[in-house]
C-alpha cells in the first residue's frame, strides 16, 4: 500500500544519504561554521599573522632610499648647509633652481677663502665630479642603507563556506592596517638600521604559532590521517559546544579506503598542458592569466610608486594604503549581488583611466596628481581582491590547484619590469603612472570576454569548465551578473521556513511521519541550490530530479 511503499523509500533515501561521499563542508555546519574556535582563530591568530606582511613587502621603500645629496666640500665645512650649497654646487640648468647632485665647481677654495671680500659666485667656473664623498639631507631622513653603504589558508579551510568571503574580506583589510602601521613607524624611524630591526625582529612571536595553529584537517584527510584530523574537529566541536557526530570517523575511514583502493583504476595525471588542450579552456586560461598579470603589476607598481607623489612621502604612502580598505567593502557587497565579470572590468579600466589622465596636469600639480593616484590605487586594490575567486570559480575542481598556480605565477613575473616602469619616473613622473594605466585598462576590457560565474555551478571536471562560457555571444559583455537560481531569492541556507520548492510537485496526501526526514534533508537541499552544484541539461536547464 501507500504507507509501504513511503516507509520503503524512506530507508532507501536514508541508505543512499548514508553512502555518499562525505564533505567537510557538510560537517562544519554541525560543529560550527563559525564558532568560538573559528573566531578565536581568526581574531587573534590568523589577522594578527597578516599586519608582517606588509611590513615585509614594502619596508625596503625606506631603507633603501636616496636622499637629497651634494657634492661635500672639505674647505667650506664651518659654512651652513644651505651656504655650502649656494657656493659650491652649481644649479641645474633645466630650472635653475634645484641644485646639482653630483657636480661641484672645480676652484681652489683655499685661495678664495684667504681674500677679504666677498665670494661672489661665478656661474662660468668650471665644474668637476665629487672627490671627496658626498653630503646628504638628513632633515628627513637620518640614514639609510644607500647612505651607509599565511594563516590565512586554515582560517579559510575551517570556516564554513558561508563565512569565508568575510575571511577573504578581512585578511585583506589587515593586510592594509600592516602598510598603514608601516608609514606610521617609518615616519619615527628614520635611520635605516632601526627600522630594519622594528619592522622583522618583533614579529619572530609567531614563530610561536608552532605550538598553537592547528593543522588543516583537509590536508590531514588527504594524508589519510583520519585519527589527527578527527582530534582537530572533535576541539572545534567541543570548544563551539556542538555535538560531534559519533559515525563521522567511521564514514571517513571507510571512503578513504574505497578511494585507495580505487585510486589506482581512477586516478589521472593532470599537468599545465591540461589548461590549453581545448579552445574555451585555453581562451579562459590566456584571459585569466592576462587580467591576473595586469592587475597585480599595477597594484604592486601603485603601491611602490606611492612614496614618490605628492609632496611627503609618509603621507602618501599612507594615503596609499588607507584607500584600500574602502574598496575592499564595497567589493564585498558587489560581488554577491552584481556578479565578477563587471566590477573586475569596471575596476581596471577606471583605475587606468584616472592614472592616464595625470598626464593632462602640469608638472606643478602635486596634490592633484596625488588625488588622482589615490582614486587609481582604490579601484586597483578592489580587482586585486575579485581575480583570485573569480579565477577559482572558472577552473574546473580538478585543474584549479594548476590553473590558479599558473595564473599567478605568470602575473609575478609580470612584477620584474615594475621597477624599471617606475624608474622612469626620476625624468617623468606620471610617466610610470600613465604606463601602468594603459596595462590596467586593457586587461579590464578583456575581462568582459570573461563569462559570469556568479550564482553558477563551480565545474568539476576539464569537460565541464569547457562548456562554461562556450556558446559566448557579443550580447553577453553587456549582461550583468549570472542566471537566476532555481529557488527565489529569498532563499537561504538559514532560512528555510520560506523556502518554495516551485518547481517540485507535492503530494497533498503527504505522510505526517515523512515530513521531520524530509525537513532533515531540506538544508542539504537548500544548500545545494545556493552553491549550485545541481547538473544541468543538454539546454542548459537544472536537472531537479538529482536533488532528490
Amino acid at each position: 500500500d501507500y504507507s509501504n511503499s513511503e516507509s520503503y523509500n524512506v530507508q532507501n533515501n536514508s541508505n543512499k544519504e548514508s553512502d555518499e561521499p562525505i564533505d567537510l563542508d557538510d560537517l562544519l555546519p554541525k560543529i560550527g561554521e563559525f564558532g568560538i574556535y573559528q573566531k578565536c582563530l581568526l581574531w587573534f591568530v590568523c589577522l594578527p599573522a597578516c599586519l608582517p606582511c606588509g611590513f615585509c613587502a614594502f619596508n625596503q621603500l625606506f631603507m633603501t632610499d636616496t636622499p637629497d645629496h651634494w657634492c661635500k666640500v672639505p674647505q667650506l665645512q664651518n659654512f651652513s648647509l644651505e651656504e655650502r650649497k649656494m657656493l659650491s654646487i652649481p644649479r641645474k640648468e633645466a630650472d635653475n633652481s634645484t641644485f646639482e647632485s653630483c657636480v661641484r665647481y672645480s676652484v681652489n677654495w683655499t685661495q678664495i677663502l684667504q681674500g677679504n671680500g666677498t665670494i661672489v659666485v661665478n656661474q662660468s667656473w668650471p665644474r668637476e665630479h665629487c672627490l671627496d664623498g658626498y653630503e646628504y639631507d638628513t632633515s628627513e631622513i637620518i640614514s639609510s642603507v644607500v647612505i651607509d653603504h599565511m594563516p590565512m589558508n586554515i582560517a579559510l579551510e575551517l570556516a564554513g563556506p558561508n563565512y569565508r568571503s568575510f575571511v577573504t574580506v578581512m585578511t585583506c583589510i589587515f593586510y592594509t592596517l600592516g602598510l598603514i602601521l608601516l608609514s606610521v613607524v617609518t615616519y619615527f624611524l628614520r635611520d635605516w638600521r632601526s627600522l630594519a630591526l622594528a619592522t622583522s625582529v618583533p614579529f619572530f612571536l609567531y614563530y610561536l604559532y608552532w605550538f598553537i595553529l592547528p593543522e588543516s584537517p583537509r590536508w590531514l584527510l588527504m594524508k589519510e590521517r583520519i585519527e589527527e584530523a578527527n582530534k582537530v574537529l572533535q576541539s572545534i566541536a567541543r570548544v563551539n559546544g556542538k555535538p560531534f557526530p559519533e559515525d563521522y570517523a567511521n564514514k571517513m575511514q571507510k571512503q578513504v579506503l574505497e578511494q585507495k583502493q580505487h585510486g589506482a583504476k581512477e586516478a589521472k595525471t593532470v599537468s599545465v598542458f591540461a589548461l590549453c588542450r581545448t579552445p574555451n579552456m585555453r581562451l579562459k586560461t590566456c584571459l585569466i592569466t592576462l587580467n591576473w598579470c595586469a592587475s597585480e603589476m599595477v597594484y604592486v607598481g601603485l603601491s611602490y610608486y606611492g612614496p614618490a607623489i605628492g609632496t611627503n612621502q609618509y603621507i602618501s604612502f599612507f594615503l596609499s594604503s588607507a584607500v584600500e580598505i574602502p574598496s575592499y567593502l564595497v567589493c564585498w557587497v558587489l560581488m554577491d549581488r552584481v556578479g565578477r565579470r563587471w566590477p573586475l572590468c569596471l575596476s581596471m579600466v577606471i583605475s587606468g583611466i584616472f592614472c592616464i589622465v595625470t598626464v593632462l596636469l602640469p608638472e606643478d600639480a602635486e596634490n592633484e596628481t596625488l588625488i588622482l593616484y589615490l582614486i587609481s590605487k582604490c579601484f586597483i586594490s578592489a580587482s586585486f581582491l575579485i581575480i583570485y575567486p573569480y579565477a577559482g570559480e572558472l577552473y574546473p575542481t580538478e585543474l584549479r590547484g594548476i590553473g590558479i598556480g599558473t595564473s599567478a605565477y605568470i602575473g609575478g613575473l609580470g612584477l620584474i619590469i615594475i621597477p624599471f616602469i617606475n624608474y622612469l619616473g626620476s625624468s617623468n613622473l606620471v610617466l610610470p603612472l600613465v604606463l601602468m594605466g594603459a596595462v590596467s585598462v586593457l586587461g579590464g576590457l578583456t575581462a568582459l570576454r570573461l563569462p559570469e560565474t556568479l550564482h553558477t555551478s563551480l565545474p568539476q571536471t576539464a569537460e565541464e569548465g569547457e562548456e562554461i562560457g562556450k556558446d559566448w555571444t557579443y550580447k553577453d559583455c553587456w549582461s550583468c551578473g549570472g542566471p537566476r537560481r532555481a529557488a527565489s531569492e529569498g532563499d537561504s541556507y538559514e532560512n528555510l521556513d520560506q523556502l518554495e520548492l516551485t518547481h517540485a510537485p507535492v503530494l497533498e496526501d503527504e505522510v505526517s511521519e515523512l515530513r521531520p526526514i524530509r525537513r532533515s534533508s531540506m538544508k542539504k537541499l537548500v544548500r545545494q541550490s545556493s552553491t549550485l552544484e545541481t547538473q544541468r541539461d543538454t539546454d542548459g536547464s537544472l536537472k531537479m530530479t538529482y536533488w532528490f
